[in-house]
């Protein structure tokens, strides 16, 4: 079996004579992982992905397919963004939530949108990498971000 989409880890535990599947949740190329003990690892990819990864834990499974995150219809300016993200949904009627996460997938502001303008500060947080995460009703979307 196949999954389609980028983020796929392979794992064997027999000396390569079956292997199991880990899709991960970053819509990236990895690159590369290194273990620092039997059982975790670090992992990196393309645009700067960096996470840890416990092998014992991770739920493994066949034949994920990769979410379409392109449907969402929306605008976010200034990328690389100095103090604030502005982002503009057109012709938006629903609830609109807003995750941003730092590239290991912490959690860094989630919000809640009801209007087709909104704007996300970002004065707090330090230089690098984010990913904002942006779903409806009508779809889903995931943008990177920079923070100068």
């Amino acid at each position: 079996a196949s999954a389609t989409g980028n983020g796929v880890i392979l794992k064997t535990t027999n000396l390569g004579q079956t292997w199991k599947q880990l899709v991960t949740p970053y819509l990236a190329d990895l690159r590369d992982m290194k273990f620092l003990n039997d059982s975790i690892a670090l992992v990196c990819g393309d645009g700067g992905l960096l996470f840890k990864l416990n092998t014992k834990t991770a739920p493994f499974v066949v034949g994920v397919k990769a979410n379409n995150l392109d449907v969402l219809p929306i605008s976010l300016y200034p990328n690389p963004i100095n103090d604030k993200l502005f982002l503009e949904f057109k012709d938006n009627k629903d609830d609109i939530q807003v995750i941003v996460s730092d590239v290991l997938g912490v959690t860094i502001n989630e919000t809640t949108f009801t209007n087709s303008k909104a704007e996300i500060e970002f004065s707090p947080l330090p230089r690098g990498i984010y990913f904002v995460s942006i779903k409806s009703q009508k779809g889903q979307r995931r943008v990177k971000v920079f923070k100068e």
